[in-house]
């Protein structure tokens, strides 16, 4: 087994996000860059341009109108939105090549991990936050350590799974027997090599505790409720083979109960079946 935590610590070929990404966080730093400066950088990428008009119209947003230029997209979203927008696209397509096999299906887990953010954003809003796509951003990207560790292993990561399996733990406690490293700390490592904000880099650490060390933290505490609820719902799959229970504290602080739930499953139900649409089919 040491071969594998081998392999893993003499790895240094993280995965990097795509230059227009960069070149968006360099335009979004410039506090005299325009709506139309953003729109002819994001026009240079047909597909994100695409998948950017289908999102701002999506029911998600809940626009009356129909937005049908990338001005206009902006404009509604606002920077801070577009940035987290795109960089939730760009990470799904940076883990495009990962091969699915018996034990791990990549489509499901990208399900399982837009499932979380769509319930987050959704929760987020319940709650009156104004940063909704900070917390659709989070669920997408609270697992991404499970895919630096089968980019790194391959199918060799599948004995954390039969381990998991026949013994009947947790996959944090699988991968700690197994490789002496979990993917909450790998994933880490690469959300910390590609500059991702702080907030970002608590949830991909925390969101299994629910807690930040023994503080609240209600971005982490969203996304750990809105994983098991994901799970719950069976909406896509991302490896693990039990559903753990929710931090008592977290639940009875975020209140879910309070929520009307014909309404709330609904639009989970609702936002979730467009997000896979626009982030995965297309």
């Amino acid at each position: 087994m040491n071969k594998l935590l081998n392999k893993i610590e003499n790895f240094d070929d993280f995965p990097t996000l795509p230059t227009i990404y960069y070149k968006l966080v360099d335009a979004l730093s410039n506090t005299s860059t325009t709506i139309k400066d953003l729109s002819n950088l994001i026009s240079t990428d047909i597909a994100l341009s695409f998948k950017l008009l289908k999102i701002v119209n999506s029911s998600i947003y809940g626009l009356s109108t129909k937005v049908n230029s990338i001005d206009k997209a902006i404009f509604h979203l606002g920077f801070r939105e577009l940035k987290n927008i795109i960089l939730s696209t760009k990470i799904i397509e940076v883990f495009s090549d990962i091969n699915s096999n018996s034990k791990f299906d990549l489509v499901e887990f990208w399900k399982h991990s837009i499932a979380v953010g769509a319930i987050s954003r959704i929760i987020a809003q319940e709650l009156g936050q104004k940063n909704l796509d900070e917390y659709l951003l989070s669920g997408i990207t609270h697992d991404i350590g499970k895919l630096v560790l089968i980019k790194i292993l391959g199918s060799d990561y599948n004995v954390v799974f039969i381990m998991m399996e026949k013994e009947s733990i947790s996959l944090l406690e699988a991968e700690q027997k197994v490789l002496g490293i979990t993917h909450q700390e790998i994933g880490l490592k690469l959300a910390e090599s590609w500059n991702l904000d702080p907030n970002i880099l608590n949830v991909i650490r925390y969101h299994n505790d629910g807690l930040v060390g023994s503080n609240y933290d209600q971005l982490v505490g969203v996304v750990h409720i809105s994983n098991i609820l994901a799970k719950l719902l069976g909406l896509g799959h991302s490896g693990c083979g039990k559903v753990s229970q929710p931090n008592q504290l977290l639940w009875r602080r975020l209140d879910i109960s309070k929520f009307d739930k014909e309404s709330f499953y609904e639009r989970i139900k609702t936002d979730y079946e467009q997000a896979n649409e626009i982030l995965i089919i297309n």
